[in-house]
């Protein structure tokens, strides 16, 4: 994979793109409808994806988490009214460096991929306790009424399960933040069962938090 000095930054909340992960973004204003035809004119297609940090959203600029994902556009709808439904495909994590200033109204960084290229090396079946993940998952699923198709997850490798339900339970961003940046996939595995437990307990215990 080529790696870019530096990458136009899409700034999200309530989302999370890991790799090997997709999401799906609706893409409406002005600046990031500039940067989506930006980057289907080149090449590679490739975004930068932040998480805004919740402690500074009400700065007149977003303040990003220095740790982001590089997604590449795999599909696009554009919609009559210009705005865009994007598919991106997570690549490789990297760190923000310098911010660059564009004519283009949204952001661009340097950025640095050297710490994590060992995100592009998949091992489908990571040494992970998979068997009691699907347990805890299910678990979660049964409590808030989730119909899964269970007979599908003893066969789908533990690499897609940890990255898919990280990525779509419902975590707060610095919970996601935390998923995102851990240093190997068991650890975010780990990671990952430790939040689904704080979830089951905020489900069976709902004024727990207040009495803390």
């Amino acid at each position: 994979m080529h790696y870019p000095d530096s990458l136009p930054i899409l700034p999200i909340s309530n989302n999370l793109l890991l790799a090997g992960g997709q999401i799906t973004q609706k893409v409406i204003e002005p600046r990031y409808i500039n940067m989506v035809h930006d980057a289907l004119a080149c090449k590679d297609r490739m975004l930068g994806v932040c998480l805004v940090d919740p402690k500074n959203k009400w700065q007149s600029k977003e303040s990003l988490y220095e740790i982001g994902c590089a997604g590449k556009i795999t599909k696009f709808e554009e919609l009559a009214d210009g705005s865009y439904f994007v598919v991106l495909t997570g690549y490789c994590r990297f760190n923000l460096k310098n911010e660059i200033p564009t004519m283009r109204q949204y952001r661009r960084y340097e950025v640095n991929f050297d710490n994590y290229k060992d995100d592009l090396i998949v091992n489908p079946n990571p040494e992970v306790a998979k068997e009691k993940l699907i347990e805890l998952i299910k678990k979660y699923a049964d409590k808030n009424s989730i119909a899964m198709d269970w007979d599908l997850l003893p066969n789908t490798p533990a690499f897609n399960i940890i990255t898919f339900f990280s990525m779509h339970l419902p975590f707060n961003d610095e919970q996601k933040q935390q998923l995102l940046e851990a240093e190997s996939v068991e650890q975010r595995a780990n990671e990952l069962v430790s939040l689904i437990k704080s979830l089951l307990d905020d489900k069976e215990n709902p004024h727990a938090s207040e009495r803390k």
